[in-house]
């Protein structure tokens, strides 16, 4: 009989599997979301009328990344899996993108059940000494590292936010995002990233386009940083 907040923060099934159990509850508890993608869903699913939107909070980065080709950085973070993260796409991007421009070196920040698979696909296309595997890092290690990269790259089916883009935005990293809620709520194509559809010619080409073009990189990476202090930040 005690009343209840419960947090859905991501798009995985068993949130909405335990969010669908509180119905007969909901007179005595309330939701809050992450996004305001994932408050519509909550309130197309009549789960809540008006539930709270409270995203995720990063802490500011005192240093900021910037504009370089000698080499050009890419980095993904988060697990490496096929399912949610594609990380299939993300791979061919990165490797069609080294494969164009010698200057683009690549990084993956995470474990998971296809690392093995992913590491021996790539040592197969002749890139391992352009898309290195880091391995599973600590929160403080990654935020230290991320700040080193120009860009970052994202192929995910779903996200419940994006916690790996927003602490690498504070750094002025540039995303380079598979266009979808809630990450384009904070990823606005040209102004704070570049939003690109689920193929990885196309997310090639954005890498490549911020390479050649030092002015959009700068317009973005300014404007992702300036997103997260006025939006996402853990003071806000």
């Amino acid at each position: 009989g005690l009343p209840w907040v419960f947090t859905v923060h991501s798009d995985d099934p068993l949130f909405w599997t335990v969010a669908q159990a509180t119905r007969v509850k909901r007179a005595k508890g309330s939701f809050v979301a992450v996004s305001g993608h994932i408050a519509q869903l909550l309130r197309d699913q009549q789960l809540d009328r008006q539930p709270r939107v409270i995203p995720y909070g990063v802490p500011l980065s005192a240093s900021t990344t910037g504009y370089g080709d000698q080499p050009f950085k890419v980095v993904y973070s988060g697990r490496i899996t096929e399912e949610q993260k594609r990380i299939s796409l993300v791979l061919q991007a990165m490797a069609l993108a080294c494969e164009s421009d010698g200057r683009i070196e690549c990084w993956l920040i995470g474990d998971g059940p296809e690392a093995a698979a992913s590491k021996a696909w790539v040592e197969q296309r002749g890139l391992a000494d352009r898309i290195r595997f880091a391995g599973r890092l600590d929160v403080v290690e990654v935020r230290r590292r991320v700040g080193a990269f120009q860009a970052i790259l994202l192929m995910s089916d779903y996200e419940g936010l994006g916690i790996s883009l927003l602490e690498a935005m504070t750094c002025g990293v540039v995303p380079v995002v598979r266009g979808m809620p809630p990450v384009t709520e904070f990823v606005k194509n040209e102004e704070t990233g570049v939003v690109v559809n689920a193929s990885p010619e196309q997310a090639a080409q954005a890498i490549l386009r911020l390479l050649a073009e030092p002015s959009l990189w700068s317009r973005c990476s300014q404007g992702a940083r300036a997103m997260v202090a006025n939006e996402y930040s853990e003071e806000i």
